[in-house]
């Protein structure tokens, strides 16, 4: 493309292509196994309950669970400055209110844990998530 004096620019509105587009995966299938560890994915759930968090470290981590609107619990890491940001707005919230969470880019990994008499398969935040 090249530009000349007579070349004109104007601004147009595409409403049916999404600025960001999310897929989200159903907590059931992560729990179930029912996922690529090679693939990165999107979640969304509220804030259950944090589980660890160590900051005092090289290694910064913050492990949490997130629930689905079903009632299926999963386990959740943030590391290194995700994990220093999650904290600092979780100890900074005047009052605790209901806390949504979406996790994009996030990894699934085999879970090395027992949750509720089922193997837990945990999520690995890899870029961004909004509080």
């Amino acid at each position: 493309m090249q530009f000349t004096i007579g070349t004109t620019l104007k601004k147009r509105e595409f409403p049916d292509i999404p600025e960001l587009e999310y897929d989200f995966k159903k907590f059931s299938e992560i729990i179930s196994g029912n996922f690529r560890s090679d693939l990165l994915i999107d979640v969304i759930g509220d804030f259950d309950k944090l589980i660890f968090y160590q900051t005092q470290s090289n290694l910064k981590k913050v492990i949490f669970s997130l629930k689905d609107f079903c009632g299926d619990v999963i386990s959740c890491t943030l590391w290194e400055a995700h994990a220093i940001k999650f904290l600092n707005f979780y100890n900074n919230q005047p009052t605790l209110q209901p806390l949504v969470i979406l996790l994009t880019n996030a990894r699934v990994k085999e879970g090395q844990c027992d949750y509720t008499n089922s193997t837990c398969n945990v999520l690995t935040a890899i870029t961004t998530y909004c509080f």
